[in-house]
């Protein structure tokens, strides 16, 4: 597979990571809010595996793809009225996720969340489950007025993350992600441990895609202490 032209492995000096479907699976929490919209506006509610497929951009392209376009903004309210009550619960880190976050402070190269949940949720879980103090921030949606993929939404992380765009990686697994990370340059990473298989994510213009987070952390970021 072509790299990027940009990568250089040996001058990695930061990390974009995108969170749900990345670095921890909120999935569960995500379905059973749209079947709480779905039950409140007479919809039959999607799947699991549908729900799965169709995350990864904005909340309304998501729920469009469940609800009339009349019925997205109500869906939207009732959504995240329940995500409010339950957004804790049954979440939980990706395999390889606390490897990588570890290994990336012990080479001290910063890391940050990169991703287009709410800031404020995104901040709440991450703290929950015991990543931030291996975060140097957390950015999401309402946090400035853009989203993945805008360029603009991207070039925001990395002037917050203080790291030039050719010595960054953007690790994600979406098309969402490899599109915010080649809109300015960044080099992406994916993994199929959320919305795309490996072969979506390759053919979308991965620069590398991995099986899961602990082979990015063994292969690219291993610890030199116990190597």
């Amino acid at each position: 597979m072509a790299l990027n032209p940009n990568f250089n492995q040996e001058t990695i000096k930061g990390v974009l990571i995108d969170l749900d479907g990345t670095l921890l699976d909120h999935l569960s929490v995500i379905s059973r809010c749209y079947e709480y919209a779905a039950e409140k506006m007479g919809y039959t509610a999607p799947t699991f595996e549908e729900v799965k497929r169709a995350i990864g951009g904005s909340m309304p392209v998501t729920t469009a793809k469940f609800f009339k376009p009349e019925h997205v903004e109500d869906a939207i309210g009732h959504w995240r009225e329940h995500f409010e009550d339950i957004y804790l619960e049954d979440v939980h880190l990706m395999p390889g996720a606390m490897d990588l976050l570890i290994n990336l402070q012990k080479l001290e190269i910063p890391a940050a969340v990169f991703t287009n949940k709410s800031g404020r949720h995104s901040r709440s879980v991450c703290e929950s489950l015991g990543a931030t103090p291996y975060l140097k921030f957390v950015l999401g949606t309402e946090d400035t007025e853009y989203r993945k993929p805008q360029p603009e939404f991207s070039q925001i992380a990395l002037e917050k993350l203080g790291v030039d765009a050719s010595q960054t990686i953007m690790i994600g697994d979406s098309p969402f992600d490899i599109q915010a990370a080649t809109s300015v340059g960044m080099t992406s990473f994916t993994v199929p441990t959320g919305s795309h298989t490996k072969d979506e994510l390759i053919s979308s213009g991965s620069d590398r895609a991995f099986n899961n987070l602990k082979e990015i952390a063994d292969q690219v970021f291993p610890d030199l202490c116990h190597t």
